[in-house]
């Protein structure tokens, strides 16, 4: 993650138990960016500095990072209307398929109003960092750990495998985190909350070839 690019918030299937504003505040605390864009309803919240798109009901997209598109029509597509809206239109069109088309360093935040499913997505090579934790009726993200213990509902306790784990590979390897309850996407994998439930799919593996 470069700058001060970043995607944070969280989704609830029941009313918040927390004053909204009051969560804002404590998960932006963690980030200094003076302009952001925020998505928000009685169930869904979404911060970012980055790209943004809203298809009227239908699909909320955030992106931040520096993707680019493999087909040079979506990529004209991204100059004129942004890498958001092109997101949001291929999503719609054949799901999370639109993946295949994407590459460079991204991390996205996407909700589908119909289904209602919050998605999660990292990049193939795990250049951005994008964070999550459940909470009793939800999940909070962001694109650092510390914004999302900020979240009322999650806990901010260290975890023992996270400690080793950072002085093992002196770096905190994904799934995990420092904190206990928070999760990191790993590279090339995307996430679905629905129905209180969370899977996690790679929608790309490296493939390793010897030579002969």
């Amino acid at each position: 993650m470069t700058g001060n690019a970043f995607l944070c918030g969280w989704y609830d299937t029941a009313p918040p138990l927390h004053d909204v504003e009051l969560m804002r505040t404590a998960v932006l605390s963690c980030f200094a960016a003076p302009n952001v864009e925020w998505f928000s309803n009685d169930r869904l919240n979404i911060a970012a500095t980055g790209d943004v798109a809203s298809l009227s009901g239908k699909v909320d997209v955030a992106i931040i990072g520096a993707p680019y598109w493999k087909c040079p029509d979506l990529e004209k597509q991204s100059d004129e209307y942004g890498h958001a809206q092109v997101v949001a239109n291929n999503y719609l069109k054949s799901g999370m398929q639109f993946l295949d088309a994407l590459a460079g360093r991204f991390s996205i935040v996407l909700f589908d109003h119909q289904h209602q499913e919050l998605v999660l997505c990292l990049d193939r090579m795990g250049q951005q960092h994008l964070y999550y934790a459940k909470t009793g009726t939800g999940v909070v993200f962001g694109s650092r750990a510390d914004a999302i213990v900020s979240h009322p509902s999650i806990d901010k306790k260290i975890s023992s495998q996270g400690i080793y784990d950072y002085f093992y590979f002196h770096s905190m390897p994904s799934p995990g985190s420092i904190y206990e309850g928070v999760g990191k996407l790993e590279n090339g994998q995307y996430l679905v909350f629905r129905n209180d439930i969370v899977n996690a799919h790679h929608y790309w593996v490296p493939e390793f070839v010897e030579d002969n």
